[in-house]
């Protein structure tokens, strides 16, 4: 019966792991990360105005569509 309660760490190692990797990946990116450029303020404001129920197919940006930088046509 106290088997069945005993504690067993190494179950917990994979998600750990996970963990570490995870903000080993993250923090340098958001430490050491440049100045922010205006391209990617533009992208914030597409991904959330798509996030928040805008069509997709011509992405706006406050609230005005956005035809700019057309990755999607090659």
């Amino acid at each position: 019966m106290s088997n069945l309660f005993a504690i067993r760490p190494y179950r917990f190692v994979p998600s750990l792991l996970t963990v570490v990797l995870c903000l080993a990946w993250l923090l340098p990116g958001l430490i050491g990360h440049e100045p922010w450029k205006g391209d990617e303020a533009e992208t914030m404001g597409l991904i959330h105005s798509v996030l928040s129920g805008a069509p997709t197919a011509i992405p706006t940006l406050a609230g005005e569509p956005w035809l700019g930088h057309r990755h999607y046509t090659a």
